[in-house]
């Protein structure tokens, strides 16, 4: 079996969750157009500016059809381009067949200069490091695998320890290997603690960030994901260490922002973002601006995070209006501020807004309707 073998592919629902409920809720005259013909998708080798393109408006249908037409059309000894055009196209079980395939079929190396030492996995080392990452993170992702996803990410440390990873020919000079090696260690560490923290292994998630900073002590980074990992006892004293190494800096403002959401000062937490905010006058974060507004919350201001919340998302209706919780909180204030057919007026109204913009995947259930409980 090739690569680039149509057997590989799974088949494309071309139907989402926000198309079924502009369709069950919001009458043709109202209702955004969001569906996607098959018919329509040009026969061609998309290049990957069209497909990034596609990525930034999470168009997740789009990519497949484009990124499945591209790989079919491709030859089968074109291994580095397929590899490149399956960081777009892969579902968990699709990894699994390119995985199986790449390991049985004497395929031509994606990275001819690699070393490899005859290790059972030593063919990871031809993979993208993103292909990589995807691998490990996707059990967990379709199956809520989280063991297989810890030992991959477990695994890809180790590669990375030992240098086993590809590394493109400007990465050559030792210190710029030395820095992507440590990039490459913190976006891999953080990622299997994410995984521990689900696991609820909460001593060893610790004990791995607590290593790594003793040989980075002057991590501002570091320390701040250690703070905000849930140990509200050893939150104080990294975050007073951020202070100290990063004074009255967004990172370090958005630390006590945290720290005090997690002891319940919501006035303190209010007035932290509020001041995080001042670092994007330019652009606004919504992000920021959605903390903000779940302060007021708990101070018992529903009608000012209901406002605050619509003002956002009207200001920003491809990004803050399309963010799910953004979305769900402002459902949320709906629910509280008022009730009955006006209650369901203001959700539908919030279903044609986000059906505007939103890509594929958006989960309904934030909108809160009876019909998704």
């Amino acid at each position: 079996m090739n690569i680039n073998d149509p057997k590989l592919f799974q088949r494309i629902k071309l139907v989402d969750a926000l198309t079924d409920i502009l369709y069950s809720n919001v009458p043709p005259v109202s209702r955004p157009k969001r569906d996607v013909i098959t018919e329509d998708i040009p026969k061609k080798v998309y290049s990957f500016d069209e497909i990034e393109q596609l990525v930034q408006t999470n168009s997740w249908r789009m990519i497949s059809l484009a990124t499945k037409m591209s790989i079919t059309q491709l030859a089968s000894d074109e291994t580095a381009l397929i590899l490149q055009l399956g960081l777009y196209k892969s579902a968990y079980k699709e990894v699994s067949q390119l995985e199986t395939a790449y390991k049985t079929q004497n395929f031509a190396l994606y990275h001819e200069d690699n070393e490899h030492t005859g290790d059972q996995d030593a063919w990871l080392a031809d993979w993208p490091f993103e292909l990589c990452l995807l691998r490990a993170s996707l059990p967990n992702y379709s199956n809520k695998d989280l063991d297989t996803s810890i030992n991959r990410f477990c695994e890809l440390i180790q590669f990375n320890k030992n240098k086993k990873f590809w590394l493109p020919a400007t990465s050559v000079e030792p210190e710029i290997l030395a820095s992507l090696c440590k990039t490459r260690s913190v976006q891999l560490l953080v990622n299997l603690v994410g995984l521990l923290l689900l696991e609820k292994s909460y001593t060893l998630a610790i004990d791995l960030i607590q290593e790594e900073i003793a040989e980075s002590k002057d991590d501002v980074i570091l320390l701040s994901f250690f703070g905000r990992c849930g140990y509200i006892s050893k939150a104080y004293s990294a975050f007073k260490s951020v202070c100290e190494l990063d004074n009255q800096s967004e990172l370090d403002t958005m630390n006590w922002a945290y720290y005090y959401v997690s002891v319940g000062d919501w006035k303190q937490a209010k007035l932290f973002f509020g001041e995080a905010l001042k670092f994007h006058s330019n652009d606004l974060n919504y992000t920021l601006a959605n903390n903000e507004a779940i302060c007021e919350f708990y101070l018992g201001n529903i009608p000012g995070m209901l406002q605050s919340l619509e003002k956002i998302m009207q200001e920003m209706p491809s990004a803050a209006g399309t963010d799910e919780s953004l979305v769900y909180n402002y459902c949320s204030a709906v629910e509280l501020a008022c009730s009955g057919s006006w209650q369901k007026s203001l959700k539908v109204q919030k279903i044609i807004d986000v059906g505007q913009w939103a890509g594929d995947g958006f989960n309904t259930k934030v909108f809160k309707f009876a019909t998704d409980s």
